[in-house]
Formats: structure tokens, C-alpha cells, sequence
């Protein structure tokens, strides 16, 4: 099992005036499938697929429970025209001892499966997961409607920079905190990553920062 890795971010006005419903929702509805699932009390997903969409050819079948990663190991081989150029001449793929994909699966679903695709480009293995909006939420007395959503390991920052930079076109800006089972606590503040250390407090039973910032950076 992962460490679930807490996203909380934030819709921000520059001004520092209120945002209304209309506003919110138009911005944040691009990002989200609605996905009934049954006993749910939120049926929306935030979707990192609306962000980086996924390539139609990716295998997202099953790679009977090997976990090498196939991304890497084509890398190494020159990449996904190396590779295919090999296929196609009637030769094998060099496969590492333990390939996610085997030969025949690369030349029918594409270079890597779902999960090597995720990690390179979301920076997670499964988008986000357990969505739930507030909108009454406020950061710093400027935010308007939390998100929160899960990740697998750790923090997408490419997806982050993005939304970021759509909001800014728009006139907006985000804000964004991390942690759950991240092992350092984190912010994502006027285009900057910052994260600390953290230790346990005793008294209020949460992990607080110490110190300053041990990463700071665009």
C-alpha cells in the first residue's frame, strides 16, 4: 500500500475580493469527471486526465502483477522509435528479466502501460482519488472552495503548475498545502514549492513544521 499523499488547494482572487459560486465552479467543473459510484457521497473526480489527457494507445490491462518499470527500461533501449524500429524488422525487444510489457503488447497498446505513463507524466501512479469540495473554505482570508484530493507517494507538482497557470490566465490564482503520509510538509504559494520538516506534537496529536524551509523552488 502507498503513503496517501494529501492535496488541499485553493482558488484564489488576486484582489482579495470574494469569488461567487459561479466563478468557483466554472473554473474547477474542467477538472472533474462525474463518476457514480454507488454509496458515494460526492460522485466527482478530480481528473488529472483533463489536465494531461492519456494517449489512446496505452495498455491499461493487466501486466500480471510485475512491477519493473517498462518507461525506464525503453529509455535505455533509445526510446519508443528504437524500439518500435526493432519490433518491426522482425527482431526482439531486449527486454529487462522482468518487462511490464511483453513484445507483442508493445506493438498492439503502445510503449509503456498505465501506470509507467502516470508516473511520468501526472507524477503519481493513479491521478487523485477520495475528491471532496468545500466550498466555504478559506486560505489566508483570500481562498474560496477547497479541493482535496489523495495521491499515490507524492505531490503532482507538474499537474499543480498547470492548474496554476490556467488560473492566472483567468485571473485567478491557487493555493495549495500538503500531508497525509507525506514525509514532509509542504506549500504551494505564488508559483513556489516550499517544504519542511515536521515532528509530532503531542498535544494537538498532528505533525508540525520545524525549522525552515529544506526545499524551496519553482
Amino acid at each position: 500500500m502507498p503513503n496517501n499523499v494529501e492535496t488541499k488547494m485553493w482558488l484564489l482572487s488576486h484582489d482579495g475580493s470574494g469569488l461567487t459560486d459561479e466563478q468557483v465552479e466554472g473554473f474547477f467543473s474542467r477538472y472533474i469527471t462525474v463518476v457514480p459510484v454507488s454509496g458515494s457521497e460526492d460522485p466527482r473526480l478530480f481528473d488529472f486526465a483533463k489536465i494531461i489527457p492519456q494517449p489512446e494507445n496505452i495498455w491499461l490491462g493487466s501486466v500480471a502483477g510485475i512491477s519493473g518499470d517498462n518507461l525506464k527500461t525503453i529509455k535505455g533501449y533509445g526510446g519508443l522509435d528504437a524500439v518500435l524500429k526493432t519490433l518491426k524488422e522482425g527482431k526482439r525487444y531486449p527486454r529487462e528479466k522482468n518487462p511490464c510489457l511483453n513484445n507483442k503488447q508493445i506493438m498492439n497498446y503502445g510503449l509503456v502501460n498505465g501506470l509507467d505513463w502516470n508516473r511520468e507524466n501526472w507524477e503519481t501512479k493513479w491521478g487523485a482519488y477520495d475528491s471532496q469540495y468545500d466550498r466555504s473554505s478559506r486560505y489566508g482570508g483570500r481562498g474560496y472552495a477547497q479541493v482535496t484530493f489523495f495521491t499515490a507517494w507524492s505531490v503532482p507538482e507538474k499537474i499543480l503548475r498547470l492548474i496554476r497557470s490556467d488560473a492566472i490566465k483567468q485571473g485567478f490564482d491557487i493555493e495549495c498545502e500538503f500531508g497525509g503520509e507525506l514525509d514532509n510538509y509542504g506549500v504551494y504559494s505564488h508559483g513556489t514549492f516550499m517544504y519542511w520538516n515536521t515532528e509530532w506534537n503531542e498535544d494537538t496529536e498532528e505533525f508540525e513544521k520545524i525549522g525552515d524551509p529544506i526545499e524551496i523552488y519553482q
